[in-house]
Formats: C-alpha cells, structure tokens, sequence
C-alpha cells in the first residue's frame, strides 16, 4: 500500500470513530506514530472556547503532566493566545511553536511543549464548510516547519476531519 493510501485510510478510520463517537485513544496513538509526535489532541469551537475532545501523550509521559494539561486545556477562550491551539482559531491557519520563542509557562506552549520533552508544535484548524470548527495539534521532539512529514499529515487529518463533519451534519435553509 502506498504512503498517500495509508493516510487515506487512517483519516477514513479517524473520521469514522469521531463520527461515530467511538473512543479516539487507537486513532490519537496511531497519529503519534506517524508523525512521531510526543502528545496529540483534538478541540472543537463552541462560544469562542476550545473544548477538548481528546488528547494522547507518549507512554513514557508522566501520567501527572498529561492529567495536568487536560486540565489546563479542558476549555480554552480564545483570549489565550499563547497557546497554538488558539493562534490557529485567530489566524484561521497551521500555527507553529517552538519551546524557545515564548516564556516557558502553563498559559504557553513552549511550557507545555517543554513539559512533553517537544521541541515544537503544530495546530491546525478544523473546518466544516469553511467555518473553523476545531483543532489538531501535535508536539514533537523534532523542529517542525511548514510542509514537513508530519506538517503535511496534520493538514490532511484536519481536512479530512473537516469534510467528514460537513458529510454527516444535515444541512437547512440559512
């Protein structure tokens, strides 16, 4: 099976459990793996604040640090903007972190990404008919930039996300 096959069919799969309201653990560990992510979540828009759906970190993060950002990022205003997560929502584009370009506290990335034992990050907004509807962001150990492996997936996860939401969402008059 071909690298593009592949990803097709883990988007299909990852779309068909968030659909479905199946547990995302499997597709989130598969994600980590093919982007060699050390943490990965998902957020959905309601009332201009994230709401975290999922999120699965590397085995070997302490289980206090991974309950701590769910906490911390259980719901999220878009006033937050030292988060990815937020900057993608506000830019209505990928936004990149690094651990070094911020202060290295609970309101920024770079003091999550410093706590996961990442380097960088990468958020990518959600879209249902060209509405941000959500994120996915990973963080990974390696510097990512724009059009990396792992850049590329995320765009395609997140697209493919976008079109399985406008698919299944009945749709009236405006």
């Amino acid at each position: 099976m071909s690298r593009s096959n592949s990803i097709e069919s883990f988007c299909k799969r990852f779309c068909r459990c968030l659909i479905e309201n199946q547990a995302l653990d499997a597709v989130l560990a598969e994600l980590l793996d093919r982007t060699k992510a050390r943490a990965t979540g998902l957020w959905f828009l309601a009332d201009r604040e994230l709401h975290l759906v999922a999120f699965q970190g590397v085995s070997e993060m302490p289980e206090k640090v991974k309950q701590e950002f769910i906490e911390a990022t259980r719901h999220v205003p878009l006033t937050q903007t030292g988060l990815g997560i937020v900057k993608a929502v506000v830019k209505e584009s990928p936004a990149l972190s690094f651990v070094d370009a911020q202060p290295r506290t609970a309101a920024t990335s770079a003091g999550w990404l410093e706590r996961f034992g990442a380097r960088s990050s990468v958020a990518v907004p959600v879209k249902d008919a060209g509405r941000i509807v959500g994120v996915l962001a990973i963080s990974t150990a390696e510097e990512l930039s724009e059009g990396s492996p792992a850049w590329s997936i995320m765009v395609q996860v997140a697209l493919s996300i976008g079109n399985a939401l406008s698919a299944s969402s009945p749709r009236g008059p405006n």
